[in-house]
C-alpha cells in the first residue's frame, strides 16, 4: 500500500518537474528573439553573438536593436535555467533519498 503512493508521488513530481521544463521551453524560445538576432548569430548562443560584437558594432545598434539583443540574453539565460533545474531537483532528490 505504501508503494503504490510512494509511486503515484514519484510520477507526479516527475511529471511536475516535466511540466516545468515545457513552460520554460515554451515562455522562452527562439522564435521569440528578433529576425536579425536569428540570422546573425547563426548557431552560437545569443551570449556569443553579443561578446563577438561588443566593441565594434554594438555602438552602431539602435536603442530598440539593443533592447531586443538585451531581451534576447534574457531568454536564453531562462532558457537554461528551465532545463537544468528539473535536473538539479532530480539529483537533489535521488540523494536526499539515497540517505
Amino acid at each position: 500500500m505504501i508503494d503504490r503512493y510512494n509511486d503515484v508521488a514519484f510520477l507526479s513530481g516527475m511529471g511536475f518537474l516535466f511540466f516545468i521544463w515545457v513552460v520554460g521551453e515554451f515562455f522562452f524560445r527562439k522564435s521569440k528573439d528578433a529576425t536579425w538576432i536569428q540570422k546573425a548569430r547563426g548557431n552560437r548562443p545569443v551570449r556569443e553573438y553579443r561578446e563577438s560584437i561588443a566593441g565594434q558594432k554594438f555602438g552602431e545598434l539602435s536603442e530598440v536593436e539593443k533592447q531586443q539583443l538585451i531581451a534576447a540574453l534574457k531568454n536564453e539565460t531562462f532558457r537554461y535555467v528551465f532545463r537544468w533545474a528539473p535536473w538539479i531537483l532530480i539529483i537533489m532528490l535521488l540523494i536526499i533519498g539515497a540517505e
